[in-house]
């Protein structure tokens, strides 16, 4: 749909920054689908997609790199839990190199 078209197009920025960095970003397709679900409005369509991509996936993985749990040049995956176990709905695994490190979201 259109609504994932844009949505691609916004994480497709996020990735390109990320790769400026040295690291390459992969959002599952479970994510995604949650974002374009998420924020399309008929007030607002799809103008708050930026500020969600922020919280969800920027802010997340931002978080982890200054703790220290993602290195320079490490694969970044992106998905989507539901876990109500409460926090600020991280949680991470570190793989192998290449495999990446696993960012998971609520």
């Amino acid at each position: 749909t259109g609504i994932q078209e844009i949505c691609d197009r916004q994480l497709q920025r996020v990735k390109n920054l990320l790769e400026m960095k040295g690291h390459k970003l992969d959002v599952t397709s479970d994510l995604k689908a949650w974002l374009a679900d998420e924020v399309h409005s008929e007030e607002f369509g799809v103008r708050p997609l930026k500020r969600l991509i922020q919280t969800t996936v920027l802010d997340p993985v931002a978080t982890a790199m200054l703790e220290g749990h993602i290195e320079d040049g490490d694969k970044i995956i992106v998905h989507r839990h539901d876990d109500n176990s409460g926090g600020d709905g991280r949680k991470l695994v570190r793989a192998d190199k290449e495999k990446g490190v696993s960012v998971s979201v609520k």
